[in-house]
């Protein structure tokens, strides 16, 4: 048990290291309420991701991509959060 936890508790510090910040991930053309607005920002974020976490380890990757989705989400305005959790929540009927 001690080991998972040391070697979560490197992942994550290793995925600090790259940061959503260091990036920047345009959504103001997109209407985020939207299905498709919203699949259009997981796309540039998975994008900035793939970017921001090359060159690492295959877990690495894995943790430094959830750290820099987390954090882009994070820095969304609170209306533009909003807007995503209902568009990315939509469903056609």
């Amino acid at each position: 048990m001690f080991r998972i936890v040391s070697l979560t508790a490197a992942v994550v510090m290793a995925a600090s290291a790259a940061s959503a910040s260091d990036l920047r991930i345009s959504y103001g053309d997109l209407d985020l309420a939207t299905r498709e607005g919203a699949a259009r920002l997981d796309t540039r974020i998975r994008q900035a991701a793939n970017q921001l976490c090359a060159n690492r380890t295959p877990l690495e990757q894995l943790a430094c991509r959830a750290g820099v989705r987390e954090e882009a989400l994070s820095n969304l305005p609170a209306r533009a959060r909003t807007e995503y959790a209902r568009g990315s929540r939509s469903f056609e009927a």
